[in-house]
C-alpha cells in the first residue's frame, strides 16, 4: 500500500480500486485486516496521543475518510486523489464476500440499531450472511463472547471514536479468525 503522513497519520494513497482488491486479496489469503478510517475529527482527537497514532500506523489500511484529508494532501503536493469513506467501503465489502459466504456480525449503537442495519443490508444484499448483531451499551467481555460464539469473518464495529479503534486494538487477537475488522463510526 502507498501512503503518505497527515499530521502523523498514515493514509493509504491508492485509488477505490486498488484499495477494495488489496482488502479482498487479504481476506482470500485469510490475513487478518484491520482498516482504520483517518478523517480530521480522527486527527484532532487523538492528535497529541501518540501510542494511538503508533497503533493506528502499525496497521495496513488506513482510509482517507473526508475530504478534509483529500484537500490537505492536494494542499502539501501529496498523493491522496479521492475520499474514501467508510460506509462505503463497508457496502463494496458486503457485496464483495457474498460469494464466499462471509460471516457477518455488527457491533454497536443504541439497543435495536444494528438490528435494523442487518435488516437493511440483507435487503440490498441477498444472500448476505449476519450471523450476529449486539449493540454498544453491553459489556466488553460479554460482547466478546457473543462476537467468538458467532465466529465471524467480518466484524464492523460503530461505535464511535475512539471507543471502536480500542475495542479493536484490544481483542484483535483474540479475534484472529476474524478477518475484517472495520470501524465504521456511527454508521448503523
Amino acid at each position: 500500500m502507498n501512503k503518505e503522513k497527515i499530521l502523523g497519520f498514515n493514509v493509504c494513497t491508492d485509488n477505490y480500486n486498488c484499495l477494495i482488491n488489496n482488502i479482498l486479496q487479504d481476506y482470500k489469503n485469510n490475513k487478518q485486516v484491520i482498516i482504520a478510517s483517518i478523517n480530521p475529527e480522527i486527527i484532532v482527537s487523538n492528535y497529541n496521543n501518540q501510542y494511538y497514532i503508533d497503533k493506528i500506523n502499525s496497521e495496513k489500511y488506513q482510509i482517507p475518510d473526508g475530504i478534509g484529508i483529500v484537500y490537505s494532501s492536494k494542499l502539501n503536493n501529496g498523493n491522496v486523489k479521492e475520499r474514501i469513506t467508510g460506509i462505503d467501503l463497508m457496502h463494496k465489502i458486503c457485496s464483495s464476500t457474498i460469494s464466499y459466504n462471509s460471516r457477518i456480525f455488527l457491533y454497536g449503537s443504541k439497543r435495536g440499531v444494528a438490528e435494523k442495519a442487518m435488516y437493511e443490508l440483507q435487503r440490498a444484499y441477498p444472500g448476505i450472511n449476519i450471523v450476529g448483531t449486539c449493540n454498544g451499551f453491553l459489556n466488553e467481555k460479554e460482547v466478546l463472547k457473543k462476537i467468538i460464539n458467532a465466529n465471524p469473518d467480518i466484524l464492523f464495529i460503530g461505535l464511535g471514536n475512539p471507543k471502536q479503534e480500542e475495542f479493536i486494538l484490544k481483542y484483535k487477537d483474540k479475534l484472529e479468525n476474524v478477518k475484517i475488522l472495520m470501524p465504521v463510526g456511527r454508521k448503523f
